[in-house]
């Protein structure tokens, strides 16, 4: 432990810290050890040279203690006690002056210095605690940002920061970890507000993400990214997933995948089928200002259905607004739903660009694809597995309108069950609808059945 001795009383505390504390308790201590510590300051322009041979040696000669302090002062200092009758004004102000003993006409006096009771770490401490208050941040940030200085003392940061700015540190960081792809853009579209009158229309924008950017950005994640966390053959990660155990499970086991890659695949060698998830849903920002949008996020059915369940497997593609929030009641009223429809599929054609792209024959070609510890360059084939969603969500999509009276024809687009089925209480009053039944009626026509 370093030991700092008091000039006022020739005693020894430990470091800086105690030699502080004994100055709060004892004025006169402080006074004496301000005043020698003042008048001990070599000022550079004070020394003379001196000639010792061919050495040059600086010198400068101090006056002696006996003509700074007084003489019941130098007794009461040598016997170790301290004076408790020294007053401040006791002590010449001038001593800096007369340590010297002469100076040449051409040099200037030392500056007086003044000293401070706190210590460096103190002062240090003190400065942060106020960054802390004017900035108004939580009371363990204090904490946290000595953490991290502490961390990064230790490993061997400079703290000389190529900019100051904080907007110009994002944009920094955006490059260093190539974000600059993945940043979400505004794509303007222009919405119809009469069918009959095409000079009628509507500008709005839609916030879209580029699907490449976004999924590649998925796999780029090494806490997805895990072998435990993929569905692949275990035999070669990139060839036809074939279900360890032979039994149905993940949807890479389903019928539809083997038709979609004996459809798509035509090199085994080269092409990689990673079938795409969709989850489209209304997402409320402010319920006060009725603010919501339609958010279209997506995922891959290479990841297990574990990892569906997490939101950190999910990237977004795009928010489409929602449209009745920008009209008037009396607007909004007026449009049919055939106008309504029409207006969501622009949105939906802007969203879904960048995925309508990457489905291109040639648009993933030669491009290298990381699963768990191996890397492959690859001809990636995205086709679209199946889409999560609502019913109403559902009716979107198809162009459909919702509709919630008691006369509706159907109450469930599973089955043919009308509102009557509420009044009874019996079971299996239904039947299920068939995909193939229903296309069957719509080629033929049969729209009111």
């Amino acid at each position: 432990m370093v030991q700092t001795k008091c000039n006022g009383c020739n005693t020894y505390f430990r470091g800086n810290w105690g030699l502080s504390n004994h100055f709060q308790q004892n004025n006169q201590c402080k006074t004496i050890h301000s005043q020698l510590n003042n008048s001990c300051q070599i000022n550079p322009k004070t020394m003379t040279e001196l000639k010792s041979g061919n050495k040059k040696i600086k010198t400068l000669k101090l006056a002696p203690i006996a003509t700074i302090l007084t003489t019941d002062q130098q007794d009461m200092i040598g016997n170790g006690n301290l004076c408790l009758d020294i007053e401040d004004n006791d002590i010449n102000s001038n001593i800096t002056d007369e340590l010297v003993e002469k100076l040449p006409d051409n040099v200037e006096p030392m500056e007086k210095h003044h000293t401070f009771l706190h210590t460096n770490e103190i002062q240090v401490e003190n400065n942060l605690m106020k960054l802390v208050s004017d900035m108004n941040v939580p009371n363990d940030a204090f904490k946290n940002i000595m953490n991290w200085a502490k961390d990064a003392f230790c490993t061997g940061y400079q703290f000389n920061s190529r900019t100051t700015n904080y907007k110009s540190q994002i944009a920094l960081m955006g490059n260093y970890c190539n974000l600059k792809y993945c940043r979400p853009y505004n794509r303007e579209v222009t919405l119809p507000n009469d069918l009959n009158d095409p000079t009628d229309t509507t500008t709005m924008n839609v916030v879209c993400c580029d699907f490449t950017s976004m999924l590649f950005a998925l796999f780029q994640d090494k806490t997805l990214n895990k072998l435990d966390n993929l569905v692949v053959n275990t035999n070669d990660m990139f060839s036809k997933y074939v279900s360890s155990d032979g039994k149905l499970g993940e949807v890479n086991s389903s019928s539809w995948y083997k038709q979609a890659y004996n459809n798509m695949v035509t090199d085994p060698n080269k092409d990689f089928l990673m079938p795409i998830i969709f989850a489209m849903d209304k997402t409320t920002i402010s319920s006060t200002a009725c603010m919501s949008v339609y958010a279209v996020m997506f995922s891959t059915t290479v990841f297990d259905y574990k990892m569906h369940n997490k939101a950190q497997a999910w990237r977004p593609l795009g928010y489409i607004p929602i449209k009745k929030n920008f009209h008037s009641s009396a607007q909004w009223g007026k449009m049919d739903k055939v106008l309504k429809s029409r207006r969501e599929n622009i949105f939906f054609k802007a969203v879904l660009q960048s995925f309508l792209e990457a489905q291109q024959p040639i648009a993933l070609l030669d491009v290298p694809i990381t699963l768990g510890n191996k890397t492959k360059i690859v001809n990636l084939k995205v086709p679209l597995a199946f889409i999560i969603g609502d019913i109403q969500g559902g009716d979107n999509i198809c162009g459909r309108s919702a509709y919630y009276k008691d006369d509706a024809k159907r109450i469930c687009h599973m089955c043919d069950a009308t509102p009557a089925a509420y009044i009874s209480k019996e079971m299996n009053q239904c039947n299920l609808l068939v995909m193939e039944d229903i296309k069957q009626m719509c080629i033929q026509q049969k729209l009111t059945d």
